[in-house]
């Protein structure tokens, strides 16, 4: 792993000027752009890919962290989980809940990694997380369907947010994953570790609510196995959009550095592998 001054120059002058604009940064140092080089070794399912991570962390705190006092470990990780290796959207395109725990398992793990390197280094600033969650509202109260709600939430938000939070896992998640022979593989000091990761901010992009019931017929055990053996999406009669949720009545604006617009330029990658 080798830095590339290139790209230290372009991202301290985008700093720079953004300090002198009056801009605060909040950098995110990883939004689902796997380098080849680590995915062709099997990407997050690679416990060498969580120590390269914790490197290149470690890198950036060094390089920036003068002049940034406000950094986010991830943005929204449970999205390569989903898309990479359970709902068959993004590559790898696996379908396995195994691989995916594993692959959510070692992403905190980095997390940690890098929140241990951040409070080593004594840096003045805060680091987090940003999480998309989805609250899980049951179709009743019906104690089928409130379980139905509390395992969705268990496996999309507390997966992520109980270990940065509190450091810990859920019991509950833990137990169900065990009974289904479902655990990644962990070793005896990875609790220390996630128990130092907790956050000092979070990030949360809200886009919609998850609504489920129980489930209406038997799980196929010739299936894979999937969060959706535990419930079914419920649609609520009636629900609407909210017309004035998102960007569609704001004006653009676009960050022009150097003369150009942020959109057009090449951003150099930080580090050579």
């Amino acid at each position: 792993m080798k830095v590339n001054p290139e790209a230290v120059d372009f991202y301290n002058q985008v700093i720079d000027e953004l300090n002198e604009q009056g801009i605060t940064p909040f950098i995110t140092l990883f939004h689902f752009d796997m380098p080849m080089a680590m995915q062709e070794i099997g990407g997050w399912e690679n416990r060498d890919v969580v120590d390269a991570y914790a490197r290149y962390a470690q890198i950036c705190f060094e390089l920036f962290g003068d002049r940034v006092l406000h950094w986010f470990t991830f943005n929204e990780p449970i999205v390569p989980v989903e898309g990479g290796y359970l709902y068959d959207f993004h590559y790898p395109n696996v379908v396995d809940f195994r691989r995916a725990a594993t692959v959510a398992y070692h992403t905190v793990l980095a997390h940690a990694k890098a929140v241990q390197a951040y409070r080593a280094g004594h840096y003045a600033g805060e680091i987090g997380i940003v999480l998309n969650l989805t609250p899980s509202y049951p179709r009743s109260q019906n104690p089928a369907d409130v379980k139905a709600a509390h395992i969705a939430d268990l496996m999309f938000n507390r997966s992520f947010l109980d270990p940065v939070l509190r450091g810990e896992y859920p019991a509950d998640l833990v137990a169900l994953l065990k009974s289904c022979d479902q655990l990644p593989a962990c070793k005896p000091e990875d609790g220390f570790l996630i128990a130092e990761g907790k956050i000092d901010l979070l990030g949360v992009n809200y886009y919609q609510p998850r609504r489920v019931k129980c489930r209406d017929s038997a799980v196929n055990p010739q299936a894979p196995f999937m969060p959706e053996w535990f419930f079914d999406n419920y649609e609520m009669p009636g629900r609407k959009m909210n017309p004035y949720r998102g960007l569609g009545n704001l004006r653009a604006g676009y960050l022009r550095y150097s003369g150009q617009p942020a959109r057009q330029l090449r951003q150099p990658s930080l580090l050579y592998f």
